[in-house]
């Protein structure tokens, strides 16, 4: 018995436990932890089949219902990990390697998958890209060993790779098809019949997301009730944009970033060692085979992500979807170490062969394992369970909370509706606060049946202009007497004068003057004592930084010295900032920025004593980016990215002195995109130098 799977799977198993978070993560943890928790509809395409599983794990009787979905994700990793021992020596052998370096190659080829930053960073929480790895694996390896039912066993998992995330079904059907087509015409044949069988199985596992929809879940991500949410969950159509605006130096930034990811993910000598796989595969057989390998990795797998506008490395999304790109690297890998022992070995004994192999394969998995040591340790997060639970307490009985930007709302949406913590108050993201979400919320009692048709009447109308604003909708729940509390966003300016700090959020009181009471500012002082005693007290965590709760927190206190410029309490605007500042270890972090022009005397405050005063630091190496960044706008015209680009604009200006320029940039988005993140969160940054952004949503700039 090979016992070389079982130990890889189970040493990356191990690593992923190690390394994973007890509980509530941020991006999608929380989101998924309460949608496998209550059977919700969890974000575009919805991914049932994940969900399903993700339903049963939550059943394990061991730890927070998150980290009983982090074991789902560190077993479908340690999987992985394991069959890539077996398609790693299958494919050496394939080769003409020898048995010896044939079983060395499989296990580099499964180390690298097990120690790599890329694959453990979807083991080490709630995720569902690992479960589509195994999937696909499964499929290579039913093409392996089928024989010509091999492309009929392939489709099996297929299947249920397209009701996790249909992107991943779409990036494998070009590879099956061609291995299809090169086992011959009845091998085709069988894989379109079994194919054609379970099509309508596969899509429908989709009907989870109108039956859970209808059950009125905690979690009702776009309210799909009807036949077009469904298609617009199914197909993700909110997502559209992110493929909108390319250019080909945007498309060489991303492609760079790739190559960066890869570096990263893999260090140079596996690099070096896939790179010798590929040449002595082109050498040995054919390069038409080698070569239309290549293709489908480049379309199938870096496209997807290299056409995303918003493509960024540190996206954790951005590894998931180049997973399948990392597995034919690692295989790459395995030959190249097979070739490289099999030329030591005519001049060298059995044991130094194997020295070699061991070296070789240490050598390959050093880097990544170093960077996978430094970079997702999350052993010891607990920022998301301690931000949501601050959140909550502040809320009063009968308050309906919500919360812009993923790392508020999801922790915040897990505690309230999984935890049962604060089971008098409501929450509800933000951004899924949309036309089709307001009777779901009305039948639950967040919202009174009332306000229906007016809320439904405003939002159209915003609609009809080309886009649904989520904050649009808010002015009708207040209308109709319910207790708003939001954290920093952006609100239109009937409801932003009447925003007072209450905790780490504001209440909304329509009608309230402009200024603060002398109560009020010393509540809000208090309200700042008590966020640092409650979340940055601890930070970082065992020697860990939390970068995203010092992001969230740093972007909070900017915001909140903007809030208190904007009702002219710039004294307190000042101290606010100092405090964030002190909180933000990131040299990047605006709150850097904001402080040091308001110390500078650019800000109507007095300027400091000098003492603590920031260096202007990094921000404006970006000023000589703004003359080739507005030469691209004016070149692209009507182009569909021109929005971020007048963003990116906006936001350089921002950094760079030039907020008016700044604030003509983002009302030109927002007159047009109402409710673009970018723009918003320029235009927030902006209200804490005191420069107010006013724009009508839906009218033309």
């Amino acid at each position: 018995m090979n016992r070389a799977p079982w130990i890889v799977g189970g040493a990356s198993f191990a690593l992923c436990i190690f390394l994973a978070a007890p509980g509530t993560t941020w991006h999608d943890g929380g989101e998924l932890g309460l949608a496998a928790a209550t059977l919700g509809v969890a974000h575009p395409p919805g991914e049932p089949a994940y969900l399903v599983l993700a339903a049963l794990a939550a059943l394990i009787p061991v730890g927070a219902v998150c980290f009983r979905l982090t074991l789902l994700s560190a077993a479908t990793v340690a999987g992985s990990a394991a069959l890539m021992v077996v398609l790693g020596r299958r494919l050496a052998a394939a080769t003409g390697a020898s048995e010896a370096s044939s079983r060395i190659a499989g296990i580099a080829a499964g180390t690298l998958v097990a120690v790599s930053p890329l694959t453990v960073l979807q083991g080490v929480r709630p995720e569902l890209y690992g479960l589509t790895l195994l999937g696909g694996l499964l499929g290579v390896l039913g093409l392996a060993i089928g024989g010509r039912r091999g492309v009929a066993l392939a489709v099996l998992p297929l299947a249920v790779i397209g009701a996790v995330h249909h992107a991943m079904l779409v990036a494998a059907l070009p590879g099956l098809a061609v291995a299809a087509l090169l086992r011959g015409r009845r091998a085709f044949v069988a894989g379109l019949a079994t194919a054609a069988a379970f099509l309508l199985p596969a899509l429908g596992q989709f009907a989870w997301l109108p039956l859970r929809s209808f059950a009125n879940t905690p979690l009702d991500f776009g309210a799909p009730r009807t036949l077009g949410r469904v298609l617009w969950s199914i197909t993700g159509a909110g997502y559209a944009r992110s493929f909108q605006g390319m250019d080909a130096d945007l498309l060489l930034r991303n492609l760079r970033g790739h190559l960066d990811l890869f570096v990263h993910g893999f260090g140079l000598v596996a690099l070096l060692l896939a790179g010798l796989g590929v040449a002595c595969l082109a050498a040995r057989r054919s390069a038409r085979p080698v070569l239309g390998a290549g293709l489908l990795v480049g379309v199938s797998g870096i496209a997807p992500t290299a056409l995303q506008g918003l493509f960024v490395t540190d996206n954790p999304d951005a590894a998931g979807y180049l997973l399948g790109v990392v597995a034919v690297v690692a295989a790459a890998a395995c030959v190249g170490i097979a070739v490289v022992i099999d030329r030591a070995r005519p001049a060298a004994g059995t044991l130094t062969v194997t020295v070699l192999g061991v070296g070789l394969v240490a050598s390959a998995a050093l880097q990544p394992a170093a960077a996978t040591l430094r970079d997702v340790d999350f052993s010891r997060l607990d920022g998301p369970s301690r931000l949501g639970n601050a959140v909550l307490d502040v809320a009063p009985s009968g308050s309906l909370v919500l919360l812009g930007g993923d790392s508020w709302a999801f922790p915040a949406l897990f505690a309230r509706y999984r935890e049962g913590r604060r089971a008098d108050v409501h929450v509800h993201p933000l951004h899924m606060l949309d036309p089709e979400a307001i009777v779901p919320l009305a039948e639950r009692g967040v919202v009174p049946r009332e306000i229906d048709a007016r809320v439904l009447q405003a939002a159209g109308a915003v609609r009809s202009g080309g886009c649904c604003v989520p904050e649009t909708l808010v002015a009708g729940i207040v209308a109709a007497g319910t207790p708003v509390l939001v954290n920093d966003t952006f609100l239109p300016p009937s409801l932003s004068s009447g925003l007072r700090p209450h905790g780490l959020l504001y209440r909304i009181e329509p009608g309230a003057p402009a200024g603060l009471s002398p109560a009020e500012v010393d509540a809000a002082a208090k309200a700042e004592d008590r966020l640092e005693a409650n979340l940055l007290r601890r930070l970082p965590v065992g020697g860990h930084r939390d970068v995203v709760l010092e992001g969230v927190i740093g972007r909070r206190y900017s915001a909140r010295a903007g809030f208190f410029r904007s009702r002219g309490e710039g004294a307190l605007a000042l101290a606010t900032l100092r405090r964030g500042s002190a909180a933000a270890a990131d040299p990047w972090a605006m709150v850097h920025l904001d402080r040091h022009r308001m110390e500078e005397g650019r800000a109507p405050v007095a300027p400091a004593d000098g003492s603590g005063r920031l260096p202007l630091g990094p921000w404006l190496e970006a000023a000589d980016v703004e003359a080739g960044l507005t030469e691209w706008i004016e070149g692209a015209g009507g182009a569909g990215g021109v929005a971020d680009l007048l963003a990116l604009r906006g936001t350089i200006r921002l950094v760079t002195d030039d907020p008016s320029g700044a604030r003509e940039d983002v009302e030109a988005v927002l007159s047009t995109h109402p409710s673009h993140p970018s723009a918003l969160l320029a235009a927030e940054r902006l209200r804490t130098l005191g420069v107010l952004v006013d724009v009508s949503p839906g009218t033309p700039p």
